[in-house]
C-alpha cells in the first residue's frame, strides 16, 4: 500500500475514534504546513494563557483550560499522523506530561464537586467533561510493569513520578509507589533482587498493616483476621452489608444496644473503603 494511501487510512481510523466526521476533509484539503501554522498559532496561544510552568489551574479557570487543553491534545494527535510533523512537534514530551497531570486533577475536582455538592467553591465550576481529551490520555497511558521496570533500571524518582500522575489508572496509588520507591532506593545489593517480587512484597505486608490497624481500631475478634482478610481480597460486600457477619467479628453486644448499633455502622464503612483502597493496589 502506498504511503499516502495508508496515511489516508489512519486518518479515516482516527477521524472514526474521536467522532470528528470532518477531520478526513480538514486534512486532505490543507497541506501540512498551513495545518501547522494553525496548530501553532492555536497551541502558542494555550501556553501562554497557561504557562508549563503554572503549578495550579484556579478553580475559575478550569472549564476554560480543560476545553483550550483538548483542542490542544486533538491538534497535536492530528499533525502526529503527518511525517513532517517528526522532529517539529509543538508540544513536546514533559509539557505533555505536566498538562496531563493538570487536565486530570481538574478532571478530579470536578468529580469531587459532584460527590460532594455541598462543598463551597470559590467559583462555580463546568459539569461537563470532554471526554475525548481523556481518551487521548489514556491512550499514552504506561502499566505498572513499565513503571516498575524504570525503578529497576534507576530512572529518576521526579521523572517516575510524572509517568504515574499522569496515568488515569495509577495516579490514584501515587502515595504507594512513591513509598516503594524511597524503599527500594534505600534498599542494599539491590542488583540481586527482582523488583516485581518486592513490589508484591511491600503490596502485601500494606495490606496486613492496614488490616491490623482496621483490626485494633473496633476490636475485631483477633481469630476472625484471616476471615477478614478473605472477606476484603476477595470483594465481597455483601458479607460487609450483612450485619450477622459483622456481629461474628465483633465483641458480643446486644442487639438493642444503640452505641452497638453503631459501632456496627462505622466498621462497615471503614471496612468498604479499605476494600475500595485494596481494589485500587491491583493496578
Amino acid at each position: 500500500m502506498p504511503l499516502a494511501e495508508k496515511r489516508d487510512e489512519a486518518l479515516s481510523m482516527y477521524a472514526s475514534s474521536t467522532g470528528d466526521v470532518n477531520t478526513p476533509c480538514m486534512l486532505f484539503e490543507a497541506n501540512f504546513d498551513k495545518q501547522y501554522a494553525s496548530a501553532k498559532e492555536l497551541i502558542d496561544e494555550f501556553r501562554q494563557i497557561y504557562p508549563n510552568t503554572q503549578s495550579n489551574i484556579k478553580d475559575k479557570d478550569i472549564g476554560d483550560f480543560m476545553n483550550r487543553y483538548c483542542q490542544v491534545l486533538k491538534t497535536h494527535k492530528k499533525l502526529s499522523c503527518y511525517s513532517e510533523y517528526k522532529n517539529k512537534e509543538l508540544l513536546s514530551a514533559d509539557e505533555k506530561v505536566n498538562y496531563n497531570i493538570k487536565y486530570l486533577g481538574c478532571r478530579d475536582k470536578i468529580i469531587a464537586q459532584r460527590k460532594a455538592s455541598q462543598e463551597v467553591f470559590e467559583t462555580e465550576m463546568p459539569i461537563d467533561i470532554d471526554e475525548s481529551a481523556l481518551e487521548l490520555i489514556r491512550s499514552e497511558n504506561v502499566d505498572i510493569n513499565y513503571i516498575l521496570w524504570l525503578i529497576s533500571k534507576g530512572e529518576e524518582k521526579k521523572k517516575i513520578m510524572q509517568k504515574v500522575y499522569c496515568n488515569t489508572r495509577i495516579r490514584s496509588c501515587a502515595p504507594l509507589i512513591d513509598e516503594f520507591i524511597d524503599k527500594w532506593e534505600g534498599t542494599e545489593k539491590r542488583e540481586d533482587l527482582s523488583v516485581d517480587k518486592e513490589w508484591k512484597g511491600f503490596i502485601s505486608n500494606k495490606q496486613n498493616e492496614e488490616l491490623d490497624e482496621i483490626i485494633s481500631e473496633f476490636n475485631f475478634k483477633i481469630e476472625e483476621r484471616e476471615n477478614i482478610k478473605e472477606v476484603l481480597l476477595e470483594e465481597e460486600k455483601d458479607k460487609i452489608l450483612q450485619g450477622n457477619w459483622l456481629r461474628n467479628i465483633l465483641p458480643h453486644s446486644s442487639y438493642f444496644d444503640t452505641a452497638s448499633q453503631e459501632q456496627i455502622k462505622k466498621a462497615k464503612s471503614a471496612l468498604l473503603e479499605l476494600m475500595n483502597r485494596w481494589e485500587q493496589y491491583r493496578i
